[in-house]
């Protein structure tokens, strides 16, 4: 069974596009949002990262550079 809470994350210079910027599925919105932010906190890591409800197919939660943003 899928998790509910998928994180998708990419370089905004290069976004692979998709499913291809798919990184993690997770049960659980507080582990999900702190998987994402940690994932663009760094210059190596993607720059951006939006977190997804599967039950309403929305976007809760979005970082860039490790902040995260209200506008995506």
């Amino acid at each position: 069974m899928s998790k509910r809470y998928l994180v998708f994350a990419g370089d905004a210079a290069q976004p692979s596009g998709g499913w291809d910027d798919f990184l993690a599925d997770l049960s659980n919105l507080r582990e999900a949002v702190e998987f994402a932010r940690a994932n663009t906190a760094d210059d190596l890591a993607p720059n951006w990262a939006h977190v997804v409800d599967q039950e309403t197919m929305k976007i809760v939660a979005a970082f860039r550079n490790g902040t995260e943003v209200t506008a995506y």
